[in-house]
Protein backbone atom coordinates (compact mmCIF):
# COMPACT_ATOMS: atom_id res chain seq x y z
CA UNK A 1 0.00 0.00 0.00
CA UNK A 2 1.09 3.66 -1.01
CA UNK A 3 2.36 5.81 2.12
CA UNK A 4 -0.25 8.44 2.53
CA UNK A 5 -0.02 11.37 1.17
CA UNK A 6 -2.46 14.17 2.36
CA UNK A 7 -2.93 17.84 1.19
CA UNK A 8 -5.47 19.86 2.10
CA UNK A 9 -7.60 22.33 0.29
CA UNK A 10 -5.88 25.12 -1.15
CA UNK A 11 -2.51 23.60 -1.30
CA UNK A 12 -0.57 23.95 -4.84
CA UNK A 13 0.11 20.78 -6.33
CA UNK A 14 1.46 18.77 -9.07
CA UNK A 15 -0.14 16.37 -11.21
CA UNK A 16 2.56 14.25 -13.63
CA UNK A 17 0.34 14.65 -16.64
CA UNK A 18 -1.64 17.44 -16.33
CA UNK A 19 0.67 20.32 -14.47
CA UNK A 20 0.15 22.34 -11.43
CA UNK A 21 -3.28 23.02 -9.53
CA UNK A 22 -4.92 24.13 -6.60
CA UNK A 23 -7.11 21.87 -4.35
CA UNK A 24 -10.34 23.03 -4.19
CA UNK A 25 -11.88 20.50 -2.13
CA UNK A 26 -12.32 16.77 -1.14
CA UNK A 27 -15.17 14.72 -2.42
CA UNK A 28 -16.21 11.64 -1.67
CA UNK A 29 -17.86 9.79 -4.34
CA UNK A 30 -19.86 6.25 -4.64
CA UNK A 31 -19.67 4.41 -8.17
CA UNK A 32 -21.92 0.89 -7.13
CA UNK A 33 -20.29 -0.19 -3.99
CA UNK A 34 -17.51 1.12 -3.34
CA UNK A 35 -17.07 4.71 -2.07
CA UNK A 36 -13.80 7.01 -2.40
CA UNK A 37 -12.74 10.32 -1.70
CA UNK A 38 -11.00 12.62 -4.09
CA UNK A 39 -8.75 15.48 -4.41
CA UNK A 40 -10.36 17.76 -6.64
CA UNK A 41 -7.82 20.17 -7.97
CA UNK A 42 -8.49 23.30 -10.54
CA UNK A 43 -6.08 23.49 -13.22
CA UNK A 44 -5.01 26.15 -15.62
CA UNK A 45 -7.96 24.81 -18.16
CA UNK A 46 -9.08 21.84 -16.17
CA UNK A 47 -10.33 20.15 -13.19
CA UNK A 48 -9.21 17.08 -12.27
CA UNK A 49 -9.86 14.38 -9.52
CA UNK A 50 -7.25 12.25 -8.13
CA UNK A 51 -8.17 9.64 -5.28
CA UNK A 52 -6.75 10.67 -1.96
CA UNK A 53 -6.15 6.91 -1.59
CA UNK A 54 -4.18 6.86 -4.83
CA UNK A 55 -2.11 10.29 -4.48
CA UNK A 56 0.84 8.89 -4.06
CA UNK A 57 0.89 6.33 -6.84
CA UNK A 58 -0.75 8.92 -9.14
CA UNK A 59 2.55 11.35 -8.51
CA UNK A 60 0.55 13.98 -7.16
CA UNK A 61 3.32 16.05 -5.07
CA UNK A 62 3.64 20.00 -4.29
CA UNK A 63 4.54 22.59 -6.48
CA UNK A 64 8.62 23.40 -6.00
CA UNK A 65 9.85 26.60 -4.91
CA UNK A 66 10.38 29.31 -6.89
CA UNK A 67 13.76 29.46 -6.56
CA UNK A 68 14.21 25.81 -7.25
CA UNK A 69 12.10 25.95 -10.66
CA UNK A 70 13.93 28.96 -12.36
CA UNK A 71 17.59 27.55 -11.35
CA UNK A 72 16.26 24.66 -12.93
CA UNK A 73 14.86 26.75 -16.01
CA UNK A 74 18.52 28.41 -16.56
CA UNK A 75 19.34 25.34 -18.74
CA UNK A 76 16.46 26.73 -21.02
CA UNK A 77 18.69 28.91 -22.52
CA UNK A 78 21.83 26.49 -23.32
CA UNK A 79 21.70 25.47 -26.87
CA UNK A 80 21.67 21.86 -27.51
CA UNK A 81 24.10 20.14 -29.49
CA UNK A 82 23.23 18.35 -32.34
CA UNK A 83 23.97 14.91 -30.75
CA UNK A 84 21.89 15.53 -27.44
CA UNK A 85 18.40 15.26 -29.81
CA UNK A 86 17.57 11.32 -31.22
CA UNK A 87 17.21 11.37 -34.62
CA UNK A 88 15.33 8.63 -34.97
CA UNK A 89 11.46 9.32 -34.27
CA UNK A 90 10.07 6.79 -32.50
CA UNK A 91 12.81 6.21 -30.02
CA UNK A 92 12.83 10.27 -30.18
CA UNK A 93 8.92 10.14 -28.46
CA UNK A 94 9.30 7.19 -26.19
CA UNK A 95 11.94 9.29 -24.66
CA UNK A 96 10.04 12.18 -25.00
CA UNK A 97 7.14 11.18 -23.69
CA UNK A 98 9.01 9.08 -20.80
CA UNK A 99 10.42 12.62 -20.08
CA UNK A 100 6.53 14.22 -19.81
CA UNK A 101 5.22 11.26 -18.01
CA UNK A 102 7.98 11.36 -15.59
CA UNK A 103 6.16 14.13 -13.04
CA UNK A 104 10.17 15.25 -12.74
CA UNK A 105 10.34 19.36 -13.67
CA UNK A 106 13.81 18.72 -14.86
CA UNK A 107 13.08 15.75 -16.87
CA UNK A 108 9.82 18.27 -18.73
CA UNK A 109 12.30 20.76 -19.66
CA UNK A 110 14.66 18.65 -21.08
CA UNK A 111 11.58 17.68 -23.12
CA UNK A 112 10.51 21.22 -24.16
CA UNK A 113 14.35 21.89 -25.36
CA UNK A 114 14.19 19.19 -27.91
CA UNK A 115 11.50 19.66 -28.92
CA UNK A 116 12.10 23.72 -29.46
CA UNK A 117 14.96 22.76 -31.19
CA UNK A 118 13.35 20.56 -33.53
CA UNK A 119 11.02 23.55 -34.35
CA UNK A 120 13.80 25.65 -34.77
CA UNK A 121 14.79 23.27 -37.55
CA UNK A 122 11.57 22.20 -39.04
CA UNK A 123 7.73 22.87 -38.59
CA UNK A 124 7.00 20.24 -36.06
CA UNK A 125 4.90 17.59 -36.77
CA UNK A 126 1.40 16.87 -34.99
CA UNK A 127 2.56 14.35 -32.68
CA UNK A 128 5.75 16.28 -31.50
CA UNK A 129 3.51 19.76 -31.61
CA UNK A 130 1.23 18.29 -28.89
CA UNK A 131 4.03 16.89 -27.15
CA UNK A 132 5.58 20.19 -26.88
CA UNK A 133 2.50 22.01 -26.45
CA UNK A 134 1.87 19.64 -23.30
CA UNK A 135 5.33 20.17 -22.07
CA UNK A 136 4.78 24.15 -22.46
CA UNK A 137 1.52 24.25 -20.80
CA UNK A 138 2.81 21.82 -17.66
CA UNK A 139 6.22 23.70 -17.15
CA UNK A 140 4.54 27.02 -17.63
CA UNK A 141 1.40 26.29 -14.68
CA UNK A 142 4.18 25.09 -12.30
CA UNK A 143 5.99 28.09 -12.43
CA UNK A 144 2.61 30.40 -12.30
CA UNK A 145 1.59 28.61 -9.03
CA UNK A 146 5.36 28.75 -7.78
CA UNK A 147 6.02 32.35 -8.56
CA UNK A 148 2.39 33.51 -7.90
CA UNK A 149 2.15 35.04 -11.84
CA UNK A 150 -0.53 34.54 -14.56
CA UNK A 151 -0.25 31.47 -16.64
CA UNK A 152 0.60 33.19 -19.86
CA UNK A 153 2.77 35.48 -18.50
CA UNK A 154 4.97 32.33 -17.16
CA UNK A 155 4.60 30.62 -20.50
CA UNK A 156 6.23 33.72 -22.32
CA UNK A 157 8.91 33.61 -19.92
CA UNK A 158 9.98 30.12 -20.96
CA UNK A 159 9.18 30.54 -24.27
CA UNK A 160 11.70 34.13 -23.84
CA UNK A 161 14.70 31.34 -22.33
CA UNK A 162 14.34 28.93 -24.94
CA UNK A 163 14.97 31.70 -27.71
CA UNK A 164 17.79 32.70 -26.04
CA UNK A 165 19.28 29.29 -26.85
CA UNK A 166 18.09 29.40 -30.67
CA UNK A 167 20.02 32.86 -30.94
CA UNK A 168 23.24 31.36 -30.04
CA UNK A 169 25.45 29.65 -32.20
CA UNK A 170 25.76 25.91 -32.21
CA UNK A 171 27.71 24.23 -29.74
CA UNK A 172 28.95 21.65 -31.95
Amino acid sequence: MDPAVHFSVGARVVHPSHGAGVIVGVQGKQIGEIKNRYYIIDMHDMRVMVPVKRAATAGLRSVGREARIRRALAHCQERLADDQVIRDYRQRKAALLEKLNSGEFSQWISAVRVLHCLSERRPLGTNDLQMYKRGMDILASELALASSTEFDDARQEIEALLDCATEQPNAA
